[in-house]
């Protein structure tokens, strides 16, 4: 018994040394393409790095990240770790309990539904942050453009809701922060979010692979922006109406879908539609050049299309995101719109556009990149004879994150 432990732990400890050779003296990896970052790399040792620490911080990080077949353990574990998770569910599932299938925060809607989701916002102090510093944003941009008309127009997700509080004995954000904007925000800018009873109402109008709204959401969407802004521009008209709705036959898997890397029933897909309105001629321009239109609804519905799970299906029906799109209906209603938003608005850019004269949509994401400039909403307005502006999208992309803060000079 005691040589078998001897021999045991000599195999154990020469395993661990020739791992640690291996890891030390074979070829470094500089980027991780799975986890899309930088890796610590192992450095000489000096007096100086020895002494302040730093030798051994980076030491630790470069076994960590140059471990041999690293990638593989982590595979792994990610697949162990979701499978372990999903076995707890089960034993507790509810109908909306949230069952993790991804280390990326996607989770499926009740172990034995179909519907995908993430976790739904919490009252943090760091969204707290944020978002005063949005609101702040917001009222200083209403009092240097006074005589500019402002809109903000909140499109709700799951995790916005209070849908899952109960089977997941958590407390939601609920519309706290929606509530606050709305509290403290400028009286004179108007506020309006899409609102949902229930998630079965939910699911009527969303995706269930993805974050964006499908064909009933876009339009829900787009009648209640035009509401929302005839209210005061009543020249622009009421929202218009069709029943012609046209599908696609791609088997669509969102962001979500892609997010748990398919970890999913792959006959759960979204079906991509559309509803077509009648439009007046019009030009339309991405970041300065024509172009014949924004994304490729025509080919989707008529069933042209790259089938690959992996495509954006969204992206490429709709259009990409792009930082500045503009929609030209000539001498429409006398009313020219600015909307700053995400890619929300991709699918309802035409309709909502056939609304103005011109319309602007800027995605701050992209502006600077696509344009080799800041976006300078002073300079903006009054080079393009601006009347309004909408700031639409989601809570956390549009009123939260700061890379949409706006430049008031």
């Amino acid at each position: 018994m005691k040589k078998r432990n001897i021999l045991f732990s000599l195999i154990l400890t020469t395993s661990l040394v020739v791992i640690c050779i291996l890891t030390i003296f074979s070829p470094q990896k500089t980027i991780s393409l799975e986890e899309n970052r930088k890796l610590s790399t192992f450095i000489m040792p000096d007096i100086k790095n020895v002494i302040d620490g730093s030798f051994q911080t980076t030491f630790e990080k470069a076994v960590s990240d140059q471990f041999v077949n690293r990638q593989s353990y982590i595979n792994n574990y990610t697949s162990l770790n979701a499978f372990l998770k999903n076995i707890i569910a089960i034993t507790q599932n509810k109908d909306m309990s949230l069952v993790s299938i991804s280390d990326d925060g996607i989770y499926k809607v009740s172990n034995e539904g179909s519907w995908l989701a993430e976790f739904p916002f919490l009252k943090e102090d760091g969204l707290i942050s944020m978002l005063e510093k949005r609101i702040f944003n917001y009222n200083e941009i209403q009092k240097y453009h006074d005589d500019t008309d402002f809109f903000l127009f909140k499109v709700t997700n799951s995790r916005d809701t209070n849908f899952f509080d109960t089977d997941n004995e958590i407390l939601g954000a609920g519309n706290f922060y929606s509530s606050w904007i709305q509290k403290e925000i400028h009286p004179s800018i108007s506020y309006h979010e899409t609102l949902y009873n229930s998630f079965e109402e939910y699911k009527l109008y969303n995706y269930k692979t993805d974050h964006h709204w499908n064909a009933e959401g876009a339009k829900k969407g787009y009648k209640e922006l035009i509401t929302q802004i005839s209210s005061k521009y009543p020249q622009i008209g009421l929202p218009k109406d069709s029943d012609v709705k046209l599908c696609s036959g791609v088997q669509f898997y969102g962001s979500y879908a892609k997010r748990s890397n398919y970890n999913i029933d792959l006959d759960e897909y979204d079906t991509l539609c559309d509803y077509v309105y009648e439009l007046d001629e019009h030009e339309i321009f991405i970041n300065g050049e024509q172009v014949e239109q924004l994304g490729l609804v025509d080919e989707y519905l008529n069933d042209i299309y790259e089938d690959d799970i992996k495509v954006n299906h969204y992206r490429e029906m709709f259009g990409a995101d792009k930082g500045e799109v503009v929609f030209d209906f000539g001498d429409n209603t006398g009313v020219n719109a600015l909307i700053i938003s995400d890619s929300y608005s991709n699918a309802i850019k035409p309709v909502v556009a056939s609304h103005f004269d011109k319309t602007h949509y800027v995605d701050l994401r992209h502006y600077e990149l696509d344009n080799g400039s800041t976006f300078n909403l002073k300079l903006y307005l009054s080079d393009n004879d601006i009347d309004l502006v909408v700031y639409m999208g989601g809570l956390f992309n549009i009123y939260m994150e700061e890379i949409y803060m706006i430049n008031l000079y």
